[in-house]
């Protein structure tokens, strides 16, 4: 028997017992960092996922709200100043939140209070624009007005505002109104 037949019969019983060829550590490491790439790509991609539905939930949420927000927000009746106006500013948060009260209290009551103004808003449509994040969407929505000065025949007016809706807490307010 020659060394290469002794070689031979040691392989051949190592396969027997199940050891196999032996794996090298090159072939091992490929095999850990493959391994690790497959479960962090996965761990990404459900992340990934789970972003997307937060952002749907989101858009849905700030278009619901601002379709009731604006029509609080852009509605009061002359004989009914103190609650309505209080209820407009209440859908506002940040810095419009006090440029908005500074118009309500220097502008709209007196105007309203001296003319005898009522005015309702309705929303006939909003899209969401663009979604920031789960906290900050913008939308565009249609705004019909119907305004009635001192009794007179309604005057009725329509509009497209972008609105920034933030979430404060579990509600969205209106951060921003711009008329385009």
């Amino acid at each position: 028997m020659t060394l290469l037949d002794d070689q031979r019969t040691t392989a051949a019983r190592s396969m027997l017992r199940g050891g196999g060829p032996r794996v090298g550590s090159r072939a091992r490491t490929a095999l850990v960092l493959a391994s690790a790439t497959l479960m962090i790509a996965g761990a990404v991609l459900a992340f990934l996922h789970h972003r997307g539905e937060e952002l749907d939930a989101a858009r849905r949420a700030a278009a619901s709200s601002a379709e009731s927000r604006l029509s609080a927000l852009l509605s009061y009746r002359h004989d009914h100043l103190d609650p309505d106006l209080s209820r407009a500013v209440a859908q506002t948060t940040g810095a419009f939140h006090d440029e908005y009260e500074e118009l309500v209290t220097t502008t709209v009551r007196p105007t309203a209070e001296r003319l005898k103004v009522d005015t309702t808003a309705g929303v006939s449509g909003v899209g969401v624009i663009d979604a920031v994040d789960e906290r900050r969407v913008v939308v565009l929505a249609f705004v019909t007005q119907s305004t009635v000065t001192g009794g007179r025949a309604p005057v009725v007016s329509g509009s497209r505002v972008e609105t920034t809706m933030v979430r404060v807490g579990d509600d969205w307010l209106i951060s921003e109104l711009r008329p385009v």
